[in-house]
């Protein structure tokens, strides 16, 4: 252990770690694609996000997967025999329309994507909602639920259930 010669040597030793440690957190280069859980061939479902991991948005994707690790670790500790083996997909949606729509064809066609979910714009949620349609696959969204998404959203016949889980009529 090293030896200190006063408390202000030591101060200054915690002060330089503590800006290395936050400058290894600012500047680290984010991933575009973050994939965790049960590997492609493990996995029964596949959940495939789309999340802003870039740019001003990038905290809402940053947090997002941090809070999909924790579940997904309590999940796989208290698994049943049975249950889902999980894998989780995470893609960088720019906060753009174009590329999360292409994002969303990607995980569905090639990563083969049981569940969508993620977005931060209502706009993009709506087309998003309509690429998961087509490929019925499920989308589960935060918080984009507004009058103005309603009315196109049943102009479209679906529905809304739960708040932001977006699934069609029969």
């Amino acid at each position: 252990m090293t030896q200190y010669k006063d408390s202000r040597q030591f101060k200054t030793s915690v002060l330089a770690i503590n800006f290395l440690l936050l400058l290894n957190i600012f500047v680290q280069p984010v991933q575009a694609n973050v994939q965790f859980g049960y590997s492609h061939e493990q996995a029964t479902v596949t959940v495939g996000c789309l999340y802003p991991l870039s740019g001003k948005g990038s905290l809402y994707g940053m947090d997002s997967i941090v809070a999909m690790k924790l579940a997904l670790k309590k999940i796989t500790k208290n698994r049943l025999s049975g249950s889902p083996k999980i894998r989780i997909i995470v893609r960088d949606s720019k906060s753009k329309m174009l590329p999360a729509i292409k994002i969303a064809h990607t995980l569905i066609q090639k990563d083969n994507a049981d569940f969508l979910c993620g977005i931060v714009s209502s706009g993009i949620a709506l087309e998003i909602t309509k690429v998961a349609y087509d490929h019925q696959v499920f989308f589960i969204g935060t918080d984009h639920w507004r009058q103005a998404s309603e009315h196109r959203l049943k102009k479209r016949q679906h529905l809304p259930v739960t708040g932001s889980v977006y699934c069609r009529w029969p």
